[in-house]
């Protein structure tokens, strides 16, 4: 999957529809196997539980994969929040991911 690492994203929120923290921009700082990612976020969101500027991502439905972002398409992701230091996760958002 090092394809995916040092790439730019641009992550377009869909849910929750109460979202105004607009659009969210980072770098994949690495990924585990074809469906997940930890993206490095260019400012910190606050989440119900945690603040964080890490958000772990994978792929919203079964089959699909992180790969098909290098043939320039989209993914339906889920994402969470989460630390370097601890296992704590805090799942914020649904939404579509695409290299920026």
């Amino acid at each position: 999957m090092s394809g995916l690492k040092g790439r730019t994203v641009r992550i377009v929120v869909g849910e929750p529809y109460e979202w105004n923290q607009g659009n969210l921009f980072g770098t994949i700082i690495s990924a585990q196997g074809k469906t997940e990612a930890i993206i490095k976020l260019t400012e910190k969101v606050k989440g119900p539980k945690l603040t964080s500027d890490l958000l772990k991502v994978s792929t919203r439905y079964e089959g699909e994969s992180l790969m098909v972002l290098n043939l320039n398409y989209s993914v339906k992701i889920g994402g969470a929040l989460v630390t370097e230091d601890t296992d704590e996760s805090d799942y914020i958002l649904i939404g579509n991911i695409t290299f920026d």
